[in-house]
């Protein structure tokens, strides 16, 4: 479906809104001038036979009713200004709040299509952008020939460049899922060494062409997490290349991990020894396209990199943090909650609502898969619950052939959840004739207000999760 599509219809409401209330203010004004014709009408004959010259003749009431009468008439009349004034006054606010939604939605279709075309071209422009370095690289290393000391430093200074631009490639994407909605997480129980690892070589190579020193000092006692390890190389990329960039020549650039307090979490950091960051300047570096004005021009970018690792460190319940000195560099440092389902829930408890405002129920859910013949293993089942989740729920595969779900919502949604799941199940298998996903039964576990009950849900999760630990010891 084209993604303006709920737009129109949107727009096509405020157009149909617009003109029931026109009608409205029409049948107002014709309600209040017919009451004044009838409430006048009213009053003229209850006053008419006090003006003749023998007024019980023709109205043998008394005179106290005569006055009562036009009061109550005069009394309508009032009644009915009064009212008129006020409907006429929520119209004048309806009409403005229909005006505010109007533009909103201007604003929302423009930002859509603007993001809409940053995706496409970013995804156009990565293809070639590929070849260039690939084949720099390859000229670079002599697989096409000898080359000569200047031809290398110009070919690393193509190599160089390019990575450059991909880094921007991937901030631009970065945007552009998390304000459409459409980033997918895959996280799983990682190695923080790993993901520091997968990053190493390229970070070398950056640190090399600035002449910067980088250090990895990763602490030998470190648990496994529970996060994206694609999304925090991402974010480590872009600490640490912030970093170098901003170093002066011959300067350090460290990496680390420990341990954090309570045992609970991993610290990740990166520390330089760069110009460092007034105080009054550390929560403005987080905007989205701001930079300080003491920039060097030739670090100057687009000031997205720093948003977009707030936002994945937060899509990987984490907490960011940055400690600097004017003078003496600049510490940035994120957690990432440890992998064991005892230490990960509390904290996704306390942190979900990062992702969702209206977070009030937990929902756990169990998918039992019937394991086929054919070999389909738990990972694609895994696979397509991690593509289907919304950003603040999570999977653990549990039992050899069982995932727990975990999903929040503002009201309790189980259901909705397992039809949403079951029809996105079948669709999956549409496009899979080869090889379907095999058959799976889904079950609810409970469902538990998060403030009142989260108690309760981490212990209905660990006695589901238990069995699979208990195999896992024995083996």
């Amino acid at each position: 479906m084209d993604p303006l599509t709920p737009s129109l219809a949107s727009w096509l409401e405020t157009l149909a809104a617009n003109a029931q209330l026109e009608h409205r203010r029409r049948r107002n004004w014709f309600l209040f001038v017919a009451t004044s014709i009838l409430s006048t009408t009213g009053v003229a004959v209850a006053v008419s036979p006090l003006l003749t010259a023998q007024p019980k003749l023709v109205w043998p009431w008394a005179p106290t009713n005569f006055a009562l009468i036009a009061s109550l008439s005069i009394c309508l009349i009032m009644l009915a200004l009064h009212l008129t004034q006020q409907e006429w006054r929520l119209c004048g606010l309806r009409g403005q709040l229909l005006e505010s939604q109007r533009e909103i939605l201007e604003e929302h279709v423009g930002k859509k299509v603007a993001y809409q075309f940053v995706d496409n071209v970013s995804h156009e422009f990565r293809t070639p952008l590929t070849v260039i370095k690939e084949y720099a690289s390859a000229l670079h290393e002599g697989l096409a020939g000898e080359t000569t000391a200047e031809q290398r430093r110009y070919l690393e200074t193509i190599v160089h460049r390019t990575l450059d631009l991909g880094f921007l490639v991937d901030d631009l994407l970065d945007i552009s899922r998390i304000e459409t909605g459409f980033v997918r997480t895959n996280r799983r129980a990682c190695s923080v060494v790993e993901i520091m690892q997968r990053a190493q070589s390229t970070l070398e190579r950056k640190a090399s062409a600035a002449q910067v020193v980088l250090e990895l000092a990763p602490s030998s006692d470190l648990y496994g997490v529970y996060c994206d390890p694609e999304k925090i190389s991402r974010v480590i990329m872009n600490l640490a290349v912030n970093a170098i960039k901003f170093s002066d020549r011959g300067s350090s650039v460290r990496l680390w991990a420990t341990r954090g307090e309570g045992d609970v979490e991993v610290v990740v950091g990166v520390t330089d020894h760069g110009p460092g960051i007034a105080r009054e300047n550390l929560a403005m570096i987080f905007e989205r396209f701001r930079q300080l004005g003491h920039v060097r021009s030739s670090t100057k970018g687009f000031g997205l990199g720093l948003n977009i690792v707030k936002e994945l460190v937060s899509l990987n319940f984490g907490r960011l943090q940055v400690e600097s000195t004017l003078g003496t560099g600049s510490t940035f440092s994120f957690t990432l909650p440890r992998a064991e389902p005892v230490h990960f829930l509390p904290l996704y408890l306390q942190r979900v609502g990062c992702l969702r405002a209206d977070a009030r129920f937990v929902s756990l859910l169990r998918v039992t898969v019937d394991e086929p013949e054919d070999g389909t293993s738990l990972a694609d089942v895994h696979g397509f619950l991690e593509e289907n989740i919304r950003s603040s729920d999570v999977v653990f595969p549990s039992e050899p052939a069982t995932c727990l779900l975990v999903t929040v919502s503002r009201e309790p949604e189980a259901e909705q959840h397992i039809g949403r799941f079951q029809k996105a199940w079948v669709q999956s298998n549409v496009a899979r004739p080869g090889r379907p996903l095999p058959s799976v039964y889904w079950h609810q576990e409970g469902c538990w207000r998060i403030e009142a009950e989260g108690h309760a849900f981490i212990e209905r999760f660990l006695s589901a999760y238990a069995p699979a630990v208990a195999e896992l010891q024995e083996t």
